[in-house]
C-alpha cells in the first residue's frame, strides 16, 4: 500500500530535439555526439536516429573524443538477435484458409498443443469475458473450432484482470481501528467483490487447461517493476487446483521445449514516453535486438 503512494509518471511524451545521449560504464559517463554519417547497426544498417533509442540499452560505440570532451560517434551497434533454438517442424495444415488464421493448427492425426494468451479482462464487458471462457472450454463454435479449442493446454492471463481500486480503503490503518469502523469494512468488501467474481471463472477454466495468472499495473500486486505473483490466498476457488499457477511479471517458462517470455506491457508504454517510436510492434522488435526486456527500469518503471 505504501508503494502505491509513489507518484506515478505523468502522461505524455518527454522526448524532444534537445535530447542528448550519454555513454556510461563503470569508469564514468561522457556525452555522445552524432554526425550526418553516423550509422546504427541493429537488425540492419541505417542512419543513426537518437529518437529511436531509450535509456538503459547496451550498445557498442566506435568514435573519438573531441577537444571539448564529447565523444563523436561513427557507429553504434546493438547486441542483435540472440541465437535461437530451431522449432519443431509443423505438419501440413488442414487448409490454406485455416493456416492463415491458425498457423499452428495441424491435422487431427498429429495434434499440436496450443497456448492461449488473454489480457485486459478488466476492460472488457462481462458478456465478452463469458464468451471467451466458453470458447476456451470448448462450449462454443462448430466442430472444427471445438477441436481447435481442445488443443489449448496452457492459458496465460497477462495482466490487468481486475479493475483498479478507488474506494478509499486505508490499507495501512491499524487493524484494531479498521475492525471497529463499519464504513471501512464496507469499503474492503466492495474492493474484494471483483476479486471474488474473477475467482469463480478461473476455477472453471482450470478444469480444462493449465492456467498461469500474471499481474499487471492495475492489479493488486507490487507497483514497481518487476511485479511479484498474486498471493494464492486471494483465490479461494482457483487455488484448490494444481493447474493454477500465480507467476511474476515478466514471466518466463519453457512449455513443451519452447521458451516463452512475456510481460503485461507496461515497459512498452513506459518507453513510448521517451522515444519517437509509435508502433508497439516496433518497440517489441527493438527490445529483441537490444536483448533487453525493460531498459527503462528501474529509473522510470
Amino acid at each position: 500500500a505504501k508503494e502505491r503512494s509513489i507518484p506515478a509518471l505523468p502522461k505524455g511524451n518527454f522526448s524532444s530535439d534537445k535530447d542528448t545521449m550519454v555513454l556510461e560504464d563503470e569508469s564514468g559517463s561522457i556525452v555522445m555526439k552524432a554526425h550526418d554519417r553516423t550509422i546504427f547497426y541493429g537488425h540492419s544498417a541505417k542512419p543513426f536516429n537518437l529518437a529511436d533509442l531509450t535509456t538503459g540499452i547496451v550498445v557498442g560505440v566506435i568514435g573519438r573524443q573531441n577537444e571539448i570532451g564529447e565523444f563523436e560517434i561513427d557507429a553504434v551497434c546493438s547486441a542483435g538477435l540472440a541465437p535461437q533454438q530451431p522449432l519443431r517442424s509443423l505438419a501440413s495444415p488442414l487448409s490454406d484458409q485455416k493456416a492463415s488464421v491458425f498457423p499452428l493448427y495441424e491435422s487431427p492425426s498429429k495434434p499440436r498443443n496450443l497456448i492461449c494468451l488473454v489480457s485486459g479482462i478488466s476492460n472488457c464487458s462481462p458478456l465478452a469475458w463469458e464468451i471467451a471462457q466458453q470458447y476456451i472450454m470448448g462450449f462454443i463454435g462448430d466442430s472444427s473450432e471445438v477441436t481447435f479449442a481442445s488443443k489449448i493446454t496452457r492459458l496465460i492471463i497477462a495482466g490487468n484482470s481486475l479493475p483498479p481500486i478507488h474506494n478509499g480503503v486505508d490499507a495501512v490503518a491499524p487493524a484494531k481501528s479498521r475492525k471497529n469502523n463499519a464504513s471501512q469494512r464496507e469499503a474492503i468488501q466492495k474492493a474484494a467483490a471483483p476479486l471474488r467474481a474473477f475467482d469463480g471463472p478461473l476455477g472453471e477454466l482450470e478444469q480444462s487447461t493449465r492456467l498461469d495468472l500474471m499481474p499487471g499495473p492495475l492489479d493488486p500486486s507490487n507497483y514497481t517493476y518487476p511485479q511479484q505473483p498474486f498471493h494464492k490466498c486471494l483465490f479461494n476457488i482457483a487455488a484448490n487446483f494444481n493447474t493454477f499457477n500465480c507467476v511474476t511479471n515478466p514471466y518466463e517458462a519453457t512449455i513443451e521445449s519452447i521458451l516463452v517470455l512475456g510481460t503485461a506491457g507496461q515497459e512498452v508504454e513506459n518507453m513510448r514516453q521517451f522515444t519517437k517510436i509509435v508502433d508497439t510492434i516496433d518497440f517489441m522488435e527493438q527490445m529483441m535486438h537490444w536483448r533487453h526486456i525493460a531498459p527503462t527500469a528501474p529509473e522510470t518503471l
